[in-house]
């Protein structure tokens, strides 16, 4: 037989809601992780982007826009948005800047291959 607690499973919503200081940390944490990851992705690209300038531009300046849009939601985020709306737009920016920097790696890669002389 199994033993049945009288505990609630879930955390009482007092101790649930981190403060605003832990909310802060937290989102601070989770942008760093995405800003390495972002740096790391770049830096392996930055050879073939040396390679493709115009084809890398096209994408760069999509990075760029949406950076932009991204903080100007996180300030208006920031002074009245939740907390949850914080993070969610934080990781949709950096996923969605992740796979336009693989997608820019794919076409640079796909460009060379073609631009190899072909051998009989």
């Amino acid at each position: 037989q199994t033993e049945t607690s009288s505990e609630p499973e879930y955390a009482p919503l007092a101790d649930a809601t981190p403060n605003i200081e832990e909310e802060d940390t937290e989102f601070q944490e989770l942008e760093t992780y995405y800003l390495m990851k972002l740096a790391r992705q770049q830096q392996s690209l930055e050879p073939l982007m040396k390679e493709k300038q115009e084809l890398a531009r096209a994408y760069l300046d999509e990075l760029e826009q949406i950076d932009q849009t991204y903080e100007e939601l996180k300030r208006e985020l920031s002074q009245e948005g939740p907390y949850e709306y914080r993070v969610k737009l934080l990781i949709q920016t950096y996923e969605l800047k992740l796979r336009i920097l693989k997608q820019l790696q794919q076409q640079i890669l796909k460009a060379k291959e073609h631009e190899k002389p072909k051998q009989s």
